[in-house]
Parts: C-alpha cells; sequence; structure tokens
C-alpha cells in the first residue's frame, strides 16, 4: 500500500469514529439517555445533528471500504466526506453568527442568556479534525507524473 493511500486510511478511520462516536451520543441523548459526556462537549441531543454526523462517519467508513479494493476511490470518498463536514459545520457557524446578531440587535429575552458556546455543537468543531486532515494530507493523492497518460 502507498504511504499516502495509508495516511488517507488512518485519517479515514480517525474521522469517521470521531463522527460516529458523536453522532451515536447525540442520538443517544435524544433518546433520553445521560451518556456521562463532560458539558463542554456541548451535546445537544439533536436527532438532526446526530444523523448528519452519523451520513459523515458512513461516507468516511465507506472510502475506507473502498480503499481496500480501489485506492482512488476511497480517497475520493474521504474527500466527500470532509467537503461535507466543512459545509455542515459552515451552516451552523452561520446559524451562530446569525443568532449572534439576534442577541445584539434586537436584545430579546430569548437571547438575554445566550452565549456563543451554545450554538457550537459536535458538528462545528469536529469539523477541525477534517479541516486539518485535509490540509496535513495535502492532496490526499498521489499527483500524476508529467510523462502519465493524458
Amino acid at each position: 500500500m502507498d504511504n499516502e493511500y495509508g495516511m488517507t486510511n488512518v485519517f479515514a478511520t480517525l474521522a469517521g469514529a470521531l463522527y460516529a462516536v458523536l453522532g451515536i451520543s447525540e442520538l443517544a441523548t435524544a433518546a433520553g439517555a445521560d451518556i456521562g459526556l463532560p458539558a463542554w462537549v456541548n451535546i445537544s441531543g439533536s436527532i438532526l445533528g446526530g444523523a448528519m454526523l452519523l451520513v459523515i462517519a458512513a461516507v468516511f467508513f465507506r472510502g475506507l471500504a473502498k480503499a481496500g479494493h480501489d485506492a482512488q476511490a476511497g480517497t475520493a470518498f474521504v474527500k466527500v466526506g470532509i467537503f461535507l463536514a466543512l459545509v455542515f459545520a459552515g451552516v451552523f457557524l452561520l446559524v451562530l453568527f446569525g443568532n449572534a446578531l439576534m442577541a445584539y440587535a434586537v436584545g430579546s429575552e430569548d437571547y438575554a442568556q445566550w452565549a456563543p458556546w451554545d450554538d457550537v455543537v459536535p458538528l462545528v468543531y469536529a469539523a477541525l479534525v477534517p479541516l486539518l486532515g485535509r490540509v496535513a494530507l495535502g492532496g490526499m493523492a498521489p499527483q500524476r507524473s508529467e510523462g502519465g497518460a493524458r
């Protein structure tokens, strides 16, 4: 196995596991289970958030499974997983920004006790792993040589 693909597989495993654990935690909390995670993890018990986390985990794990047969297809799934993670994090950051504007501009009683950390859900902070992975792994696939087929 090529070292670059090996690193991609390690990354897919770690990112998939992180997203799966957080997704299952979200769904378990939504079902009423006390999972005992520290408060800073900010598991909100969102069914939709848990489902999104599990979808991202499934894409990473599918990339890992595909890499056994076709390394480039596996890498493509990992790249899609990174893309999904960053897009969902971006959407939730826009929600955070909108809530901050509402808290500041309107000064409503609903937002009197609001703090930015309230909206930093696992989909937001977990996206740091794919972002850092993307930066650390670069293109995550061997580049074609200059003399290669076109």
